[in-house]
């Protein structure tokens, strides 16, 4: 018996030594646990980002990313549906795994994963009553958490094969390097699990352009040569599977023609952007209910609002706020609600864009509204037993 325990000691000694070695290194811990329950009943998965090391100033879509496989939601669980109900990331020392400020964050992207599925055969998975786009869920500057209301999810099967993408950010440590990790919180509920019938929700996102002519931006280049859906602020539109690997092409851009972007440049001074709401950016044939709004604005945007040209009345407006000491977005608004604002493919809306550029120089912008639609006519599948409403 003594030896027994003595060999377990001795496994577990090696253990905890093999993991502080990996720290030690840099190496990447697993990526994935699964959490337990919690009390309310909602699960939770967490991912962890391998080390990004910020050693100089890098603007918006230019500092180190990478992607994370989440392979199943319940491994340990045969495949059923579930609702992804949140996300939430904190930025972390690399080394010490202690929360430190939210500025090195550019994006992350929750999606599918690109290799394996496309939203296409998502959708088609459910009888085509779901209507979802490449992502689940964007985190920015000023806005990396969000929360559906309550009661209402986005459906997936368990064993959807899902990524998340990070990219880091540096725009005021220019003098030493910052290690930086990504820990990231993906909340969801079995549907077994439901007392009530959750509501689902698709997502769509709609974008402030500009004229391409002088934007004098490089970078902004990698905006428009992504090649995962995760990559970048914007995503790609359509899909194309081969050998059952699903490529992008297309993309936002093909929406506006070449001759605009997405992310331009602010002179100084302060400016107003207007732009209309492509038709096919809602993709929508009948009215619906708008739950969940946020947005993505570059420091020294002040607010983006969505506004109803036919009915001439804002619908909603969200409102981002600075840091007073450096240069970032501290807190980036949202709209939560439970019984909705309905959205009529009848009328025409426009994106209303507000930076206020208090410096000396040109900076770079971006605005975008990432909107969460109530499905009108979602059923379970009858095809999938384990789809099938309880």
């Amino acid at each position: 018996m003594r030896r027994y325990w003595t060999k377990i000691a001795i496994g577990l000694l090696v253990a905890a030594i093999g993991v502080l070695a990996a720290r030690q290194n840099g190496w990447s811990l697993p990526a994935r646990v699964e959490g337990e329950t919690r009390a309310n009943g909602s699960n939770w998965v967490e991912v962890v980002s391998k080390p990004y090391t910020l050693d100089k100033i890098y603007l918006s879509m230019t500092g180190p990313s990478g992607n994370h496989p989440v392979t199943c939601l319940l491994p340990h669980a045969k495949p059923q549906l579930v609702w992804l109900t949140g996300l939430r990331t904190e930025v972390l020392d690399a080394d010490n795994r202690e929360t430190i400020s939210p500025e090195f964050c550019c994006h992350a992207n929750l999606t599918f994963d690109p290799k394996r599925i496309s939203p296409e055969k998502h959708n088609a998975e459910f009888d085509n009553s779901t209507h979802m786009d490449w992502r689940f869920f964007t985190l920015v500057p000023g806005r990396l958490q969000e929360s559906l209301p309550p009661g209402y999810g986005i459906p997936v099967r368990s064993d959807t094969p899902l990524d998340f993408f990070t990219m880091s950010l540096n725009l005021n440590v220019p003098d030493r390097a910052v290690k930086v990790r990504f820990k990231t919180t993906i909340d969801f509920v079995r549907d077994a699990d439901l007392t009530a019938p959750m509501k689902p929700l698709f997502r769509r996102a709609l974008y402030v352009v500009q004229p391409l002519a002088g934007s004098g931006m490089e970078h902004m280049k990698m905006c428009t040569s992504m090649t995962h859906p995760g990559e970048g602020c914007v995503e790609p539109m359509a899909t194309n599977v081969v050998g059952g690997v699903a490529t992008m092409k297309g993309g936002v851009q093909a929406q506006f023609g070449n001759d605009v972007t997405y992310h331009w440049m602010v002179p100084p001074g302060r400016h107003s952007y207007r732009v209309k709401v492509v038709a096919n950016q809602l993709n929508l044939t009948t009215s619906t209910t708008l739950h969940y709004v946020t947005a993505h604005l570059h420091p020294y945007g002040e607010s983006l609002e969505l506004y109803d040209l036919t009915a001439l009345r804002s619908v909603l407006k969200i409102q981002a706020e600075d840091f007073h000491d450096k240069v970032g977005v501290k807190h980036m608004g949202e709209f939560q609600s439970a019984s909705g604002i309905v959205v009529d493919p009848a009328h025409q809306y426009e994106l209303r864009a507000e930076y206020n550029n208090t410096t000396s120089k040109d900076v770079d912008a971006m605005a975008i509204l990432y909107l969460y639609l109530l499905e009108n006519d979602f059923h379970y599948p009858p095809k999938s037993g384990m789809l099938a409403k309880k």
